[in-house]
């Protein structure tokens, strides 16, 4: 399902910016942690004023999350 979204709630917000993290962590282990920890909150902040498209995938019982800007 693929969503335009003008704005989000912060419950939202908090999720998708842990995905964020998250898989930063993952991808970018050549990058130290606190880099990605250490700017978590801009993230959150741009999430406040951005407005993009969601692509939501359910996958089995996960629920996983990615995002495009402005497509």
């Amino acid at each position: 399902m693929i969503k335009k979204l003008d704005s989000l709630d912060s419950e939202s917000i908090e999720k998708i910016s842990n995905i964020w993290l998250n898989f930063n962590l993952d991808a970018h282990d050549f990058i130290k942690h606190d880099y990605w920890i250490d700017n978590i909150d801009k993230v959150k902040k741009c999430y406040q004023i951005q407005q993009f498209t969601c692509i939501m995938l359910i996958i089995k019982s996960l629920d996983l999350l990615a995002y495009m800007s402005n497509i």
